[in-house]
């Protein structure tokens, strides 16, 4: 009886694996980061309400008290937009930071160089969005392929092939799963920044 070595090693290129940031909204289920992770802005927003009613009166100090008030509260409106843009363009670096990260790994598996981090520091620390816990399975570990007519050396080779491919499978799935999850937090931030400049719209 002539036993033929198991064929159909998965491949781990992980070829066309490697994704950009999508455009949809995504759900907003539990990722590879605890919910609620990233930072607000720090921005504060300045109250209309301090300026008061027009003076009808023609009393110069209470004109001048007015026009002061004006603008201050244009000044801080000023300030507090600035922020509000600086959140949004750091919230780019950050999606973009994810991106590197996860891209990177599967850069690692093709052989190929990781994408390059952004140089600016965004609303999160450099090192906020973790690495890929999927294991690669070794293919060393198979070893040489007996002779066919070695039965038993080809049974205990054929149990290393099923057990490379089960590994690899669950590596390929496990790596699947990393960017999906990464998917939905980058819409958290997409989100985080849409209601950062929602409240800057807002009277």
């Amino acid at each position: 009886m002539k036993i033929v070595a198991m064929c159909g090693f998965l491949a781990l290129g992980m070829t066309g694996l490697c994704w950009a940031q999508s455009s949809s909204s995504g759900s907003m289920e539990a990722g590879n980061l605890p919910g609620g992770f990233y930072v607000r802005p720090s921005c504060v927003k300045p109250d209309k309400s301090v300026i008061g009613k027009q003076p009808v009166s023609t009393d110069r100090e209470e004109v001048l008290a007015y026009n002061s008030r004006i603008r201050r509260f244009n000044k801080e409106s000023a300030a507090f937009n600035d922020c509000i843009k600086a959140y949004a363009e750091k919230s780019d670096l950050d999606v973009e930071r994810i991106l590197s990260v996860v891209n990177g790994a599967v850069a690692e598996v093709q052989g190929n160089a990781p994408p390059p981090a952004p140089m600016a520091a965004g609303n999160m620390p450099a090192d906020f969005y973790p690495a890929s816990p999927c294991v690669k399975p070794n293919r060393d570990a198979l070893g040489a392929e007996p002779p066919a007519q070695d039965i038993k050396a080809m049974a205990t080779y054929n149990l290393r092939v099923k057990s490379f491919n089960d590994q690899a499978k669950n590596f390929t799935d496990c790596l699947k799963a990393y960017q999906d999850k990464a998917k939905r937090y980058i819409e958290q931030i997409r989100a985080a920044t849409r209601d950062a400049a929602g409240d800057a719209g807002a009277p």
